[in-house]
């Protein structure tokens, strides 16, 4: 049966070529991702991971801030955890247009999870509260303020939040996830976001990846574990995500969406 990519009137598999097969930062498929937009019996989740995986940034960054950097224009490939890591957490980078402006825009944040592959399969490693800062977009920690959040539920697993323009919100689950018994060093990051206030000139982008950490109570952290590309968002829920497994393994082992 052929998988109809959203609206776009082409096969899932032709998408996945163009968006996921690649080398990370060769381009891709600039079309939304609407979450669980898609048509067919595959996991919907896995397909929108694909496609924020690999490819071209669906919004433009400041040169001034990110000029050189390896993901100025694109996502950038993944990285394993270096030898004596056994803890991790995803992170999420919210950002607005370089042309647009997001003064007075809102986003809600939710679903943020982690799945990592072990012995017995996909588990479910993190989700919960999150927790981050307002930065610049170059990610310089010593530009890092607090931000002005509105937690929608008691647990911290639903934000809202504006960011400034020419900033970035730097996110991430506050408990950092265990390696599961076994873990073969895949993963599947996955955050659902839309755009909930603001005029029509706001463009908000959402861009997720990987740290690697030595412990979960401390020790020395690998920021390189990768980055996807920034998905467009829009006032649909949409996921944006990041992997390491190939295109095909994933949709024919996605991690069961809990």
């Amino acid at each position: 049966m052929t998988v109809i990519g959203r609206a776009l009137g082409v096969g899932l598999f032709a998408l996945v070529s163009t968006a996921s097969c690649g080398t990370a930062g060769s381009g891709g498929t600039t079309a939304p991702n609407p979450a669980g937009a898609w048509d067919g019996g595959v996991n919907a989740l896995a397909q929108e991971v694909i496609l924020s995986t690999s490819g071209n940034h669906e919004i433009k960054l400041d040169p001034t801030q990110v000029g050189g950097f390896s993901w100025q224009y694109a996502a950038e490939s993944p990285n394993p955890s270096p030898a004596g890591y056994t803890s991790g957490s995803g992170v999420g980078f919210l950002t607005c247009d370089l042309s647009a402006d997001c003064t007075g825009a809102s986003v809600e944040i939710s679903d943020f999870r982690v799945w990592l592959q072990g012995s017995k399969g996909w588990v479910l490693a993190q989700a919960g509260a999150m927790a981050g800062n307002i930065e610049s977009e170059s990610l310089d920690g010593s530009t890092a303020m607090s931000p002005t959040i509105q937690n929608l539920d008691d647990a911290g697993t639903v934000q809202q939040v504006q960011v400034p323009n020419r900033k970035t919100y730097s996110f991430y689950i506050q408990t950092r996830f265990d390696d599961p018994a076994g873990f073969n060093g895949n993963f599947v990051v996955a955050i659902t976001a839309q755009v909930v206030g603001g005029g029509t000139a706001a463009r908000y982008g959402l861009m997720t990846g990987i740290n690697w950490y030595q412990d979960t109570g401390g020790g020395a952290a690998f920021m390189g574990g990768g980055l996807g590309r920034y998905v467009l968002l829009s006032s649909t829920p949409t996921i944006a995500g990041y992997t390491n497994v190939d295109a095909e393994m994933l949709l024919k082992d996605p991690p069961a969406q809990q």
